[in-house]
């Protein structure tokens, strides 16, 4: 379910269609210096097919570079991401609470008291 909800919030942010077939994933450009080939990698080689079901359940995202790469960039977008995400209307998640009697509140999670 992760890897699934990480693929469709960097899918709603957009992708551009550049020459040569390569894409420019929206939901990077803002943080990152033209890494597009790089990140449509990730994107399609990791987080699509494991949001797919297609792989080994258990994979590990091992991220190696030089110091200055985009590492730690990187892996603040991805946690940042899926909160803003839960903002939208595709990617709420809500919460059912039971027992009140003849009617049941749905709350939206990100307005929860943590």
């Amino acid at each position: 379910m992760a890897h699934s909800r990480i693929y469709e919030m960097i899918k709603a942010a957009g992708v551009e269609q550049l020459g040569g077939g390569n894409k420019r994933y929206k939901s990077f450009v803002e943080e990152t210096f033209d890494p597009d080939r790089t990140l449509e990698k990730l994107v399609e080689e990791y987080f699509h097919p494991a949001a797919r079901r297609l792989d080994v359940p258990k994979r590990i995202l091992l991220l190696m570079g030089p110091v200055g790469g985009g590492k730690c960039t990187l892996v603040a977008m991805l946690k940042r991401g899926p909160e803003k995400f839960s903002y939208t209307d595709l990617g709420a998640l809500y919460t059912a609470y039971w027992g009140y009697p003849n009617r049941v509140p749905v709350i939206p999670v990100h307005s929860l008291a943590v």
